[in-house]
């Protein structure tokens, strides 16, 4: 029974890629949009955030950063450390911009093209 659970583990750990190279580059690029007119909107704030397994991580400290053009495109390249943190708690991208919320999505730790568009709405009136 030890044997099988240890073998879980060790696969489980290969299988997510804890034991794969210590770093990748992410190559992600993509649309934002304004949700309720579908238009591009310029001038997004797009930022790539390391993994935060614990509360109260510091959100300001991004791993990169760009701006989306006249047509809402952006891309962005970054190296970073290859780590598997489920729950939530993997390598993040962001998008925000003036009068609209801000939100993300989760990033996959491999070195291929991600597409990931953002649809921005205004921000909730509490």
């Amino acid at each position: 029974m030890r044997r099988s659970i240890l073998s879980l583990l060790i696969f489980s750990a290969a299988g997510c890629g804890i034991t794969g190279p210590d770093k990748v580059t992410l190559h992600l690029a993509g649309t934002v949009t304004a949700q309720a007119t579908g238009q591009p909107v310029a001038g997004a704030l797009i930022q790539l955030y390391p993994p935060c397994p614990i509360f109260g991580c510091n959100s300001d400290q991004d791993l990169a950063r760009t701006t989306t053009d006249a047509q809402g495109h952006y891309s962005l390249a970054q190296s970073v450390n290859s780590p598997c943190l489920g729950n939530g708690f993997g390598i993040a991208l962001g998008a925000s911009g003036p009068g609209f919320a801000g939100t993300g999505q989760q990033v996959e730790c491999k070195g291929s093209l991600q597409t990931i568009d953002f649809s921005l709405s205004p921000p909730s009136v509490p």
